[in-house]
C-alpha cells in the first residue's frame, strides 16, 4: 500500500469513527428527549389529577353540620306543607279558613318586617321614620308575597278539577326536601341549605333561608331567601329602585296591592274550579 493510500485510508477510518461516534451521540440524545417526553406527559397528568381534585374540592357545598336555625326552618316548613294540605281539599268557608291558617304559616318562617327592610335598601330610614308609612308598606309587601306564594301551590295542587283529595295530599307529599347544612352569610346570619325535589324527582331547586333571632321571644325566622343564588329581597329592591324616583312611597304600596289583589282573584278562581 503507498502511503498515499494509508493516509486516505487513516482519514476514512477517522470519518467513520466520527460518523459512529456522532449516531451514538444521536440516539442517546434521541432517548433523553424520549425520556424528558415522558417525564413530562407524566407531569402533566399528575397536574391534571391534582386540578381536578382541587376543582372537585371548590365546587363541592361546604356546608357546616345543622343548628337551631335548620331545625325552625324545617318545624315551619312542615307545618306550612300541612297547611297547604288542608288548603287544597277545602271547600267553601273551610278553604276560607284554611286559607288564613297557610297565611299564619308563611309569616311563621318569613320575617316580613325584615324583609321590608331589604326591598328598600337605603330608603328604609326614610319610610320607618312614619309608622303608619312603615306599616303600610310592610302590609303590603306581606299580603302580596303570601297571595303570590299560595296561589301558586294551590295551583300546582289544584290543576285538574275532579282530583280526590287523595291525589292531592299526594301532589304534596310528593314535594321532598332535603336539608343540606348551614353557613354563614357575610353578615354573620346562619344560611340554612335545602334542596326542593317535586314529583318524580325531575325537577329540583336550591333555596337557601338567611336567618336571624327576631321579635320579642327572639324566634328563628328567614330575613331573605335566596333560591338558585338569586335573593328575593335583591329582586324586590331591583324592582323598587326602578319605581320608586316616579312613584315614590304611594305608588309602591299601589303597585304591591295591585299583585296582591291580583293573586287573590287568581286564588278565588282556582277555589272555583277545585
Amino acid at each position: 500500500m503507498t502511503r498515499h493510500a494509508v493516509r486516505s485510508a487513516t482519514i476514512a477510518l477517522a470519518l467513520c469513527g466520527s460518523l459512529v461516534a456522532s449516531a451514538a451521540r444521536a440516539d442517546e440524545a434521541r432517548a433523553d428527549a424520549q425520556a424528558a417526553a415522558a417525564d413530562a406527559v407524566a407531569a402533566a397528568k399528575d397536574a391534571a389529577k391534582d386540578a381536578a381534585k382541587d376543582a372537585a374540592k371548590d365546587a363541592a357545598p361546604r356546608f357546616g353540620p345543622a343548628g337551631p336555625a335548620t331545625a325552625a326552618v324545617k318545624k315551619a316548613s312542615d307545618h306550612l306543607r300541612d297547611t297547604i294540605k288542608k288548603l287544597a281539599a277545602a271547600r267553601d268557608v273551610d278553604w276560607q279558613k284554611a286559607r288564613n291558617e297557610a297565611r299564619k304559616a308563611v309569616s311563621s318562617l318569613l320575617d316580613f318586617e325584615a324583609l321590608a327592610e331589604g326591598t328598600l335598601g337605603l330608603k328604609w330610614a326614610e319610610v320607618s321614620k312614619v309608622k303608619a308609612d312603615k306599616d303600610r308598606y310592610v302590609k303590603a309587601m306581606q299580603s302580596a308575597m303570601e297571595a303570590s306564594y299560595l296561589s301558586r301551590m294551590q295551583g300546582s295542587e289544584g290543576k285538574v278539577k275532579d282530583a280526590s283529595e287523595k291525589d292531592k295530599k299526594k301532589a304534596i307529599d310528593d314535594v321532598k326536601i332535603d336539608y343540606l347544612g348551614e353557613t354563614t352569610s357575610k353578615d354573620g346570619k346562619p344560611v340554612v341549605h335545602t334542596k326542593v325535589t317535586a314529583g318524580q324527582g325531575n325537577t329540583s331547586v336550591s333555596i337557601a333561608y338567611v336567618m336571624a333571632k327576631v321579635g320579642k321571644e327572639k324566634a328563628w325566622k328567614a330575613v331573605d331567601l335566596i333560591t338558585e343564588e338569586i335573593s328575593l329581597a335583591e329582586t324586590y329592591r331591583e324592582q323598587i329602585t326602578s319605581l320608586w324616583p316616579k312613584k315614590k312611597l304611594e305608588g309602591v304600596v299601589a303597585a304591591f296591592e295591585k299583585k296582591a289583589k291580583r293573586f287573590e282573584a287568581e286564588l278565588e278562581e282556582k277555589r272555583k274550579k277545585l
